[in-house]
């Protein structure tokens, strides 16, 4: 009787060589998962840079409506 994995190889006409070759591979380029990619990092980093510039337009926008809905009542109370 054949070992379980071989078997399956059969039934699916995976041959062992293939086997073989996707192991080296693996092991070959396992360990690049978890490296750091320096582009990935500068990546981020602009990700993070440009939230943060929305996040201080959003708030300037907002202020500026809060000044704008508050402006012409104050123009209003100096030409009586």
């Amino acid at each position: 009787m054949a070992p379980r994995p071989l078997l399956r190889f059969a039934q699916h006409s995976i041959k062992p060589q293939l086997l073989s070759d996707w192991k080296a591979n693996f092991l070959a380029n396992a360990a690049k998962v978890f490296q750091s990619d320096d582009r990935t990092s500068q990546e981020q980093a602009r990700i993070a840079e440009s939230e943060r510039l929305v996040g201080r337009l959003t708030l300037e926008l907002e202020v500026a409506k809060k000044a704008s809905m508050l402006w012409p009542s104050v123009a209003n109370r100096s030409e009586r």
